[in-house]
């Protein structure tokens, strides 16, 4: 009897321990628990330009989505779903600070994406480069090796500059004189520099430039300054897609008529319904793609990125989601090719990669001559033209950034 006394109380004992255990009260780890990487997220969600701030985060979420479907990340042989742990800076360098510091100081996150606008990247950047969390941002060109933890998942702003200006000079021959609209930041006017650089190229001249400020969402004022000097084409450089519509709609309505000339890669259809009508929506060079002309030329991945969307979203797509998708993309290979979690392996890693699989294809990995660090990913620029409302593709072009 005392045997089986002695028995029970142990099996009792078992019993119980196993059901603490089961419910996290003593250190046992279930082999079926997913392991989890928190990577943190910065978009300007509300404020100016949120429009493409809300399609980046889809664009993130869809990615996240499918690589945690794929089984997640793997580090030594062990698999890690992706936790995004989001945050809105409401398109101001004061809450891309804020969200920063609470992700890296209170959520613990060693890496982190997001964010195209210059002003806003260098504002994150100034809390994740001091405390060494890997920060890959959609888009920065202020990139040298006081900032080695900072990464552009694209090339950076003044990039599409020689593409977009090949092509003006070979379809519209009869344009001399180019006038620039700048929004007051320091990453427009090196595209605006840059831009100069292929007027000279191709022997334009520059007529004019009028800098206005991050925000400014009616552009007449702007607008009807700049066509005092009478130029022949209109380069309005890096905007938001709503600013791009709007200064091209504008510019329209006040009588201009020549070649309007985009930086950022901004949605053509997205673009051309918020222009209106096939009279305004014309001779309008953006160097992006959008899915349908640029069917024949998109490579596999792209391919299975539009048909997610189409199963998650059922909506038409729009190309400015691939700004999230890239940065989270990136990094996951980028931790994959270090095997490990920790920041400054994988921006090693990540350094030594030739090429990285992008939302376009393969794409080099490069900037040593240009900023001094390895830290851009140099993607195929594509280039597309609106005219007189139907968005014409004309191929994607690869750039030289050494």
């Amino acid at each position: 009897m005392g045997k089986r006394k002695g028995l029970l109380k142990v099996g009792v004992s078992l019993l119980a321990w196993a059901l603490l255990a089961s419910i996290g009260l003593v250190g046992f780890a279930h082999e079926s628990e997913a392991k989890t990487i928190k990577i943190g997220s910065v978009w300007g969600l509300s404020g100016p330009g949120s429009e493409f701030g809300l399609l980046a985060q889809r664009g993130e979420t869809l990615c996240k989505n499918w690589i945690n479907s794929k089984g997640g990340i793997t580090v030594k042989g062990e698999k890690y779903q992706i936790e995004i742990i989001s945050e809105d800076i409401k398109a101001t360098a004061e809450g891309a600070v804020t969200a920063a510091n609470k992700l890296v100081h209170q959520d613990n996150v060693k890496f982190m994406v997001g964010l195209a606008a210059p002003f806003q990247v260098d504002a994150v950047a100034s809390v994740t480069e001091p405390n060494k969390v890997a920060y890959f941002a959609a888009i920065t060109d202020n990139l040298s090796p006081k900032t080695p933890y900072t990464v552009s998942a694209m090339y950076g702003y003044a990039g599409p500059k020689p593409v977009v200006y090949e092509y003006l000079h070979k379809t519209y021959p009869s344009a001399k004189k180019v006038a620039f609209t700048e929004i007051d930041e320091p990453a427009v006017a090196r595209a605006a520099d840059a831009a100069r650089v292929e007027m000279k190229r191709y022997g334009l001249t520059e007529a004019g430039a009028v800098k206005y400020p991050f925000g400014t969402q009616d552009y007449y004022a702007i607008l009807n300054k700049v066509l005092t000097f009478k130029p022949d084409v209109l380069d309005i450089n890096m905007e938001f897609p709503g600013g791009a519509a709007a200064l091209a709609k504008q510019a329209r309505e006040l009588g201009f008529t020549g070649p309007i000339l985009g930086n950022s890669p901004w949605d053509p259809v997205f673009v051309r319904d918020k222009i209106g009508s096939k009279e305004y929506a014309t001779d309008f060079l953006i160097p992006a793609f959008e899915p349908v002309s640029a069917a024949a030329a998109l490579p596999p991945i792209t391919k299975k990125i539009l048909q997610l969307w189409a199963d998650t979203y059922k909506v038409p797509f729009v190309a400015d989601s691939l700004h999230g998708w890239d940065p989270l993309y990136e990094l996951v290979q980028a931790i994959e090719a270090a095997q490990s979690f920790e920041p400054g392996d994988v921006i090693k890693a990540f350094q030594k990669m030739k090429t990285i699989d992008t939302s376009v294809g393969p794409s080099k990995v490069g900037g040593m001559k240009t900023y001094g660090i390895n830290n851009m990913v140099v993607q195929p620029c594509p280039l597309t033209r609106i005219e007189n409302g139907n968005v014409e593709f004309i191929g994607f072009r690869q750039l030289n950034i050494p």
